[in-house]
């Protein structure tokens, strides 16, 4: 017969030895978990990822970057993170809390939304315009969007509508309501038509079909022709039937 120490010690083993694992690989009522997140093992009541075959097999890794097996979900990593579409456009480039985020001005600075729209400032987990960012993008050299205002790129004042390409070109020098206009004489003043053709004088379109802008830049006098290039390159010189002429 066994003696008492040796039947303690056979129930000291079956106490501590680990419980056999509850684990159901590939479970079926994981599947949608396992296709999304690469949570694909049934374990008690949970689904959880348990392999790395799993997590690159998964939809959050294509997609989000969530590759890598950690504990029992899919992370991200910066490697990652750097290769997804969402970092060019949106500077989701880091990691935060296992995926990928927003975290760094670097993030954006390097991303279309700063070059294109100005959002080169990391705020709460997103790219937003602050500051001077608005200054260096397309919109703010054509259509004078260079004021950040929550989060965004906007025109902001005169000055915003002074640098940009529509008050040189058209005319669009005057702020009001959120937006440049042509609005005056003085607005067609600070043109390159006026410098060099004379279109110097405003005007409000008559026509009502919608086919010309509300408002234009026009030779309107002698006076616009004399002080334009035309005239004192080439005499053009003379106002006659809605542009300047040579004497």
């Amino acid at each position: 017969m066994p003696s008492r120490a040796s039947g303690w010690w056979l129930l000291y083993v079956i106490v501590t030895l680990p419980a056999a694992s509850c684990d159901e690989p590939r479970a079926e009522r994981c599947k949608l978990d396992c296709q999304s997140e690469g949570r694909c093992t049934g374990r008690e009541d949970r689904c959880v990822a348990t392999s790395g075959d799993d997590c690159l097999r998964s939809e959050a890794c294509a997609s989000a970057g969530r590759c890598t097996l950690q504990g029992e979900r899919c992370v991200a990593t910066p490697e990652r993170c750097k290769n997804l579409p969402q970092c060019t456009a949106r500077g989701v480039c880091s990691v935060k809390d296992g995926v990928c985020a927003v975290v760094t001005n670097a993030d954006c600075k390097q991303s279309e939304g700063c070059r294109k729209e100005g959002r080169c400032s990391a705020v709460d987990g997103a790219c937003r315009a602050q500051g001077d960012n608005c200054k260096q993008t397309p919109d703010c050299r054509q259509f004078g969007k260079c004021t950040a205002k929550d989060g965004t790129c906007v025109v902001g004042s005169d000055a915003d509508c002074k640098q940009s390409s529509m008050c040189t070109e058209h005319g669009y020098c005057s702020f009001s309501k959120g937006r440049c206009l042509l609005r005056s004489d003085e607005d067609c003043a600070q043109t390159t038509a006026c410098r060099r053709k004379g279109k110097c004088t405003f005007e409000v379109n008559r026509d009502t079909s919608g086919a010309l802008p509300d408002a234009r830049c026009v030779v309107g006098s002698d006076e616009d022709c004399r002080q334009s290039e035309r005239c004192k390159q080439h005499k053009y010189c003379r106002f006659r039937n809605g542009r300047c002429q040579r004497y």
